[in-house]
């Protein structure tokens, strides 16, 4: 269930960032966020690109005394001024399990490294990141079939329960400390193309799930698994196409028998283990066993 859906809650406002060209005519054209407000008949207030724009853009917020804000995949750190606007009823939804993997790719970095488990965090906006007062935070299961889109569609919408059940609770419970007592904390980094490359003979033994070590790979994510998580050896590659769904392709370049080429992977019909192969160029995706008698 949405915000808007919530007897109890007026949303009065939603923050967004402007139309973007898209396509090859450019045509400026707003974000879901945007459309869906719109047809919910509530008011889109732009945030600025500009900081010295920050005081106009408050100014036309409609925050009373019972105006509460809430923020969700929203890369952006809060300027003091916008904060102490809403005096301290500013919050943010992030999809960990807070004080773990902090920042912006939260999700992606669970599932990449085998974790069992995350979660949703709603805390308080303070001026470092990801580092308010936690609210409360609920834990959500990470099954074999859980892609990073996947899995943020549930983790968020867990989240509006969380938010609206803790709004509406007058006995709020004692906040949770982001104190970390354990070592092993990990922040996480946006993901780019060289989150997705993976060595050939690393592929080769991944594929059966032959055992590797840190020192095989320069891939960022696999080598904080092997790193923080020895024991998980296991089903290295599906979780890392599962966890850069939606980001970056998992690729390499294949050395074969027609010379190198460059091959990206995917998870066939949203199996964990059988995987189909793009070549660079190619319109259409071959499985792993026709791709091993064509070409290697």
């Amino acid at each position: 269930m949405s915000l808007t859906q919530q007897e109890n809650l007026l949303v009065s406002a939603v923050v967004t960032t402007r139309p973007k060209p898209v396509r090859r005519d450019r045509v400026l054209t707003p974000n879901p966020v945007e459309k869906y407000a719109v047809k919910q008949n509530i008011k889109v207030v732009y945030y600025p690109d500009n900081l010295d724009e920050m005081s106009k853009f408050i100014s036309t917020l409609p925050i009373t005394s019972d105006t509460h804000g809430l923020s969700a995949s929203f890369p952006r750190i809060m300027p003091s001024s916008l904060i102490g606007a809403f005096s301290g009823r500013l919050y943010n939804l992030h999809p960990s399990l807070l004080p773990q993997f902090r920042n912006v790719a939260p999700v992606p970095y669970a599932i990449a490294l085998g974790e069992p488990a995350t979660g949703i965090t709603l805390f308080r906006i303070g001026d470092g990141i990801d580092n308010g007062e936690i609210l409360t935070q609920t834990q959500e299961p990470i099954v074999k079939t859980d892609s990073t889109p996947i899995l943020l569609t549930r983790l968020f919408k867990k989240g509006t329960e969380l938010f609206t059940s803790w709004l509406t609770n007058s006995t709020h419970p004692t906040h949770v400390s982001q104190a970390h007592d354990k070592g092993g904390l990990i922040f996480t980094h946006k993901l780019t193309r060289e989150f997705g490359y993976v060595e050939w003979p690393v592929i080769l033994k991944l594929i059966v799930n032959h055992p590797i070590f840190e020192t095989e790979t320069q891939n960022p994510l696999v080598k904080l698994r092997l790193t923080h998580f020895p024991d998980r050896n296991n089903n290295i590659l599906s979780d890392l196409i599962r966890a850069l769904d939606g980001y970056e392709k998992v690729w390499t370049i294949a050395k074969t028998k027609k010379g190198p080429l460059e091959i990206s992977f995917k998870l066939e019909n949203g199996s964990s283990s059988t995987f189909a192969i793009l070549i660079a160029g190619k319109p259409r995706p071959l499985a792993w066993d026709d791709f091993v008698a064509s070409y290697l």
